[in-house]
């Protein structure tokens, strides 16, 4: 029996990451068309497609509202989300991968389905992709029994890879945290909390570094 589930965990790692490569060539191509586009902008590295998506997904982590702030609202007491997010990333090589597969992959995703980019569908349709997104992480993630994960799995892994939606379902782990982040070391989410230190609004690049 461990000799089996030996056997089928590798089957199960050599399909996601065929699926994930055959994928990856698509999207590599795309992004590689952006970099290049990148390479010629200075000051940010986000580009505007990319800084409006990457805006869509904050709002709807940390949405505001008549009595809560929101990360929209940050840049009453410093920087913008979007401009901090801009700093982290380029601060971090892993992070500009996943930001840029996981931004283009989200606006592909939604093109698939509601033919336009995610910025310009209504909210409705923005939080079902993204709740779309957390239920395939967590997927990848939860601790299923072996027996379970093979039911159908080579079915399963092309229709996640499809589009992308892998790379924006490891796009929304991250932004997700990077946002709460954002929100929480700012001036604006340390008042709201009635917090008396010292707010961090570039986030906390000499902190993350430790770990």
């Amino acid at each position: 029996m461990g000799r089996l589930k030996s056997e089928v965990k590798g089957a199960l790692r050599k399909c996601k990451h065929l699926c994930i490569k055959i994928t990856a060539l698509k999207i590599n191509r795309q992004v590689k068309i952006r970099n290049l586009r990148r390479d010629a902008q200075s000051g940010k590295w986000l580009l505007p497609e990319e800084q409006e998506t990457a805006k869509v997904l904050l709002n709807l982590i940390v949405p505001s509202d008549t009595e809560t702030p929101g990360v929209d609202d940050i840049d009453v007491l410093g920087p913008s989300a979007i401009e901090v997010l801009d700093k982290l990333i380029a601060r971090r090589p892993e992070r500009q991968v996943i930001y840029a597969r996981g931004l283009l992959c989200f606006d592909i995703w939604a093109r698939e389905v509601y033919g336009r980019a995610i910025g310009e569908i209504d909210v409705e349709g923005q939080l079902n992709l993204v709740s779309s997104a957390e239920m395939l992480w967590k997927r990848t993630r939860e601790g299923r029994s072996v027996f379970a994960k093979v039911r159908n799995p080579v079915a399963e892994m092309i229709v996640h890879a499809r589009g992308g939606r892998l790379f924006a379902a490891e796009l929304f782990n991250q932004i997700r945290n990077d946002c709460l982040r954002i929100f929480y070391t700012s001036r604006v989410g340390w008042i709201w909390l009635e917090y008396d230190g010292p707010p961090m609004d570039e986030g906390y690049p000499k902190l993350s570094k430790r770990h």
